[in-house]
């Protein structure tokens, strides 16, 4: 044999070492698995410490990344927030207005004899209990 199938069979052999390492598996109790599973991310967490400890540039980059989302994120919020707020002005104008125009009329019609008294002081009574009702629902929102 040459150098080449020497070499090609030692990595075949490695190969098939590795394979049968990995599908053998032991039995551990939980609890021993648990507290495995725990000292490794412990391991990992103090390797990371270590780490930024030791490249503060790694944090620096990832605290800005960081800034950088949170800043976006608060952006959109903000002019979501906007977007609503303006949507919210229009829809009580357009409210104020329509029952303005309706308890302006019902008066009108009540001064000249055409509408009876009680039945202006039933329109004024379920337009408050409307009102009432509309605010409650603008403040949840």
């Amino acid at each position: 044999m040459n150098d080449e199938e020497t070499k090609s069979l030692e990595i075949n052999t490695a190969t098939i070492i590795d394979t049968a390492e990995q599908s053998a598996s032991i039995a551990i109790p939980k609890g021993e698995y648990d507290k495995l599973l725990l000292a490794e991310m412990e391991q990992r967490q103090t390797s990371f410490l270590v780490e930024a400890l030791k490249n503060p540039e790694g944090t620096i980059a990832l605290k800005d990344g960081i800034k950088d989302v949170v800043d976006s994120t608060l952006a959109s919020w903000a002019k979501l927030q906007k977007d609503q707020l303006r949507y919210s002005y229009i829809r009580i104008i357009i409210v104020v207005v329509l029952l303005g125009a309706i308890i302006g009329a019902a008066s009108w019609l009540t001064s000249i004899g055409r509408l009876d008294g009680s039945s202006l002081i039933f329109l004024l009574g379920t337009v408050t209990g409307y009102l009432l009702t509309f605010l409650t629902k603008m403040e949840s929102i």
